[in-house]
């Protein structure tokens, strides 16, 4: 029982493939240990397990399509870690 209780209360930084930087971002989220990160559920989830008609899209729905790809990809950088891509489908 109290093996158990030493896992639980392990830091998470411990924990295989975490380490002190990925840690941190945990922090940030109030994950210390692995209790914290086996009782963490996301706040929303999106469900894109089936897809749907473009034309059956609407306006601010955020939707799974499948759909062929016609024409270049272009790719413009907005700002750090964020880009847009523009194509034809």
């Amino acid at each position: 029982m109290n093996e158990a209780f030493d896992l639980y209360n392990r830091d998470i930084k411990y924990v295989k493939g975490v380490g002190e930087k990925r840690a941190k971002l945990l922090a940030r989220l109030e994950i210390a240990n692995v209790y914290d990160i086996l009782h963490f559920f996301p706040r929303s989830y999106v469900d894109f397990s089936s897809a749907v008609k473009i034309a059956d899209i609407r306006p601010d729905e955020t939707a799974c399509v499948l759909a062929t790809v016609c024409s270049e990809v272009k790719e413009r950088f907005v700002r750090s870690k964020m880009t847009i891509f523009k194509l034809r489908v």
